[in-house]
């Protein structure tokens, strides 16, 4: 419910930093499947750069909306939206298969979602993504740490869970993914009053 009234009543016109970031390099894939979308706000931004985007949330209402303006955007055509809950591996599978592009390389990205997700939930997504990867597939995940659970929050009333970035690192290298770049702490995404400690990583 508290996703549902926020993505009917608010809405960025501009990507995020991490967004910006992921388009500034030039080594990663053109087809980016969005795990945990919301709005669009960052999807709206790699395909109006020329990428190829899939976004998935559990939101209907964040989709719905999204697709919307998708179409009045005019970029459908390298642009969708889908509803799905990552928790059921299977459904995400299917969606990992049909977001590539050509049989292209795939970039999952995953920006302030991960802390919205139980640790279990977090797992058995990653785990899907790595037994579906192929060679020239990357991830990119920007997500708060447990360095920042104590600061005060713009947008509170809602689940975080919050992570250490060391355990994360641990997680993912251990299913077989290689760290080329990763950066943690605060001036990251500062927003408002809110300057949140975050990591990034792409592998």
């Amino acid at each position: 419910m508290y996703w549902a009234n926020f993505y009917a009543h608010t809405e960025f016109t501009t990507g995020s930093t991490f967004c910006s970031a992921v388009l500034d390099r030039s080594d990663l894939p053109t087809t980016i499947l969005e795990l945990g979308c919301g709005d669009g706000r960052d999807a709206f931004t790699f395909a109006q750069s020329g990428r190829y985007v899939t976004g998935l949330d559990r939101s209907h209402i964040g989709v719905d909306h999204a697709g919307r303006k998708a179409e009045r955007a005019g970029i459908a055509d390298r642009l969708r939206f889908r509803t799905c809950d990552v928790s059921d591996t299977a459904a995400l599978a299917n969606e990992i298969t049909s977001a590539r592009e050509d049989d292209k390389p795939l970039l999952t990205y995953m920006r302030f979602f991960l802390h919205s997700i139980t640790a279990e939930v977090q797992t058995g997504l990653l785990n899907t993504v790595a037994e579906h990867a192929r060679l020239g597939d990357h991830l990119a995940v920007e997500f708060r740490t447990d360095k920042d659970e104590e600061n005060a929050k713009v947008h509170g009333g809602h689940y975080r869970r919050y992570q250490s970035a060391a355990a994360f690192r641990d997680q993912i290298t251990a299913l077989g993914y290689t760290i080329i770049d990763e950066t943690e702490g605060t001036g990251l995404s500062p927003y408002g009053d809110e300057d949140p400690e975050l990591y990034r990583a792409i592998a």
